[in-house]
């Protein structure tokens, strides 16, 4: 891969992660729900415009049993951008959009997880260990 830089660009390239980092999760619990909602200008600030949203990458550890994306849009209308049913560690890629999904910086966006804590006899937090847990989306 060979790296160009131009002086002016058509289009930027925004990449965040969509997190939900204030998990937790207590003990002994079969579904266990985290949710967070937040606006897109939170991320990317108060752009003139729509962003396209190109990718989205589903993050949780081994607790996780289920992630929902949902983007609501400024009229109150919703569109599913991501619902992994069954949840396995091993989907933690990004994934391409089929067509670019239109985004305004208005918009806002949930994130829902659930967890299946039943075999944990201690409350369990945001952290980067695999024993640990996280609630994210890559976009």
């Amino acid at each position: 891969m060979r790296l160009k830089v131009e002086d002016a660009v058509d289009e930027e390239l925004f990449s965040f992660f969509w997190v939900n980092g204030s998990l937790r999760i207590p003990p002994g619990q079969e579904a266990h729900v985290e949710e967070s909602s937040q606006r897109v200008n939170r991320y990317v600030g108060d752009l003139d415009g729509q962003l396209m949203l190109h990718t989205i990458g589903p993050h949780m550890h081994s607790l996780g049993s289920k992630l929902t994306s949902t983007l609501v849009r400024e009229d109150g209308s919703e569109d599913c951008m991501l619902d992994v049913p069954q949840w396995d560690f091993n989907w933690q890629m990004s994934y391409d959009f089929t067509e670019p999904v239109a985004i305004s910086p208005q918009d806002t966006i949930n994130l829902t997880c659930t967890f299946d804590s039943s075999d944990r006899n201690q409350f369990t937090r945001w952290g980067d260990g695999t024993g640990d847990e996280m609630c994210l989306t890559t976009m």
